[in-house]
């Protein structure tokens, strides 16, 4: 059996040996960039959802010119010009809780994953709302005050 061409079982063994310690390290980095890119999307996700429910948020308060704040803070009703519009944060179960507008009948989920926040009456009819929402390792937190109305 002379002059066959070939690798040893030893050689095998220390060429894989040699490359599992080259690319352990870089198994980590992998790890840690799709870490990073998990939370930016999160990061992401909660900024655009946050961003659309305070525009709503204005829009509905702009459009009608009275507001109650009833159920220690979680309920918000506004009414006016148009069907009222009931703003509420409802629980969605794991202690965290749903922003839900509702009206004429229908219901619109704006946020999930609520933790923390409600609506404050303030002076000279403004109404604030405070929210604090987690995605994964997120969280994320925005207050908006509408101006008292006419």
């Amino acid at each position: 059996m002379k002059g066959q061409a070939g690798f040893t079982l030893l050689e095998v063994v220390v060429t894989l040996a040699i490359t599992a310690l080259v690319l352990m390290p870089l198994a980590g980095l992998i790890r840690q960039g799709l870490n990073a890119f998990t939370t930016g999307m999160d990061n992401i996700y909660l900024q655009e959802r946050l961003a659309l429910a305070l525009d709503r948020f204005g829009r509905e308060v702009r459009q009608h010119p009275q507001a109650t704040v009833r159920d220690g803070g979680r309920t918000l009703v506004l009414e006016g010009n148009g069907p009222a519009v009931t703003l509420t944060l409802a629980p969605a179960g794991d202690a965290a809780m749903q922003l839900l507008a509702q009206r004429d009948g229908g219901r619109e989920v704006w946020l999930e994953n609520v933790v923390a926040g409600g609506f404050r009456a303030g002076a000279g009819g403004s109404v604030s709302l405070d929210l604090t929402a987690r995605r994964g390792g997120v969280t994320l937190t925005i207050t908006a005050t509408a101006g008292g109305r006419r």
